[in-house]
């Protein structure tokens, strides 16, 4: 049973929406675009477990994705978090194209075209979620339960080569292919109950209750400056900036036409600026000079009015406020 599904990340919308408004200049657009494209990779690759996942018995399985719990040290965060009655599987998702070599300083290093690029150890990731979820385990009092560890490759073309002497190298790290099969075996290990449902639904519970969005300020983390920002509403087809005409959105380029289209750059601007804006910050974002004409289309857009005054602010609600670090 998916008891908390995989939702895009709050961080891949943000970079992609601020990948979407640099312009092709702009010093730092090389490292948003290709930050967009990693982000966009790993949850392309967590999405392709649920295939996968999906085969599990919804009586005997309980499945978590993309937790980040707080403890002492900050938040961690677990890819996939899969609990039974008899033991506790943590899945860190790898998407990763060419050969993968682990080797003995504990560095991951990808070869791809000719170029090799380093990456922190996935094994090393996963052993530190392991510990930090055991003390939150213990924390809020929740029995001592086994858990099981997994580095998953979502892409069966990956080359994995194992250069180190880590002996458990091959129970730990496999492709996404050979996941169920692996789920099956640690099921038949661990017949012993540990947990009640009563107490997987407690620990559920708790784990959805702490569970916390990151909102970065992704302007301040790129050193992006607000009027770096290319301002207006973009064509869902051609990607160019659209006119407001008689009362419509239209395009120039390829004559889309839309009256709704605007509300999506309200979006990027609730998870770029701010969650919420006044009159004349929709103005300038959207790229609009009449007063009337935003006023109107933030009534349109059903946004709860915080005020009455000519300061009056409206909230951009398009999902729940994550919260802040």
């Amino acid at each position: 049973m998916i008891v908390k599904p995989l939702d895009v990340p709050l961080i891949l919308l943000q970079t992609e929406a601020l990948d979407k408004r640099l312009p092709q200049h702009h010093k730092m657009k090389e490292l948003v675009s290709n930050d967009a494209r990693r982000l966009r990779a790993g949850y392309n690759g967590e999405k392709s477990l649920d295939s996968t996942l999906s085969l599990l018995d919804n009586s005997t399985y309980y499945i978590l994705h993309n937790l980040r719990i707080p403890d002492t040290n900050g938040f961690f965060q677990i890819d996939n978090l899969i609990l039974t009655k008899s033991l506790c599987v943590l899945i860190e998702v790898k998407n990763i194209f060419g050969t993968v070599t682990f080797d003995e300083m504990g560095q991951m290093i990808r070869s791809h075209n000719d170029i090799e690029e380093g990456f922190r150890s996935p094994i090393e990731q996963i052993v530190k979620q392991e510990y930090r979820f055991k003390r939150w385990l213990k924390a809020n009092k929740f029995p001592t339960i086994p858990i099981e560890k997994l580095v998953v490759f979502s892409n069966s073309s990956t080359i994995i080569r194992n250069m180190t002497s880590n002996r458990y190298f091959g129970n730990l790290v496999i492709h996404e292919d050979k996941l169920f099969s692996r789920l099956t075996q640690l099921e038949e290990r661990y017949q012993e109950s540990t947990l009640s449902i009563r107490q997987i639904k407690r620990v559920i519970k708790k784990l959805l209750e702490q569970h916390a969005s990151q909102l970065v300020d992704i302007l301040e983390k790129y050193t992006i400056s607000y009027n770096d920002l290319i301002k207006g509403v973009f064509c869902e087809h051609c990607k160019e900036i659209m006119n407001r005409d008689h009362g419509k959105w239209k395009c120039g380029i390829c004559g889309w036409v839309s009256n709704e289209v605007y509300l999506n750059a309200l979006k990027d601007y609730s998870i770029l600026i701010k969650r919420d804006i006044n009159n004349r910050e929709a103005r300038d974002f959207l790229n609009v000079n009449s007063y009337d004409v935003v006023k109107k289309l933030l009534k349109q857009g059903g946004f709860e009015k915080i005020g009455t005054t000519s300061d009056t602010r409206y909230k951009l609600n398009f999902d729940k406020k994550p919260k802040m670090n």
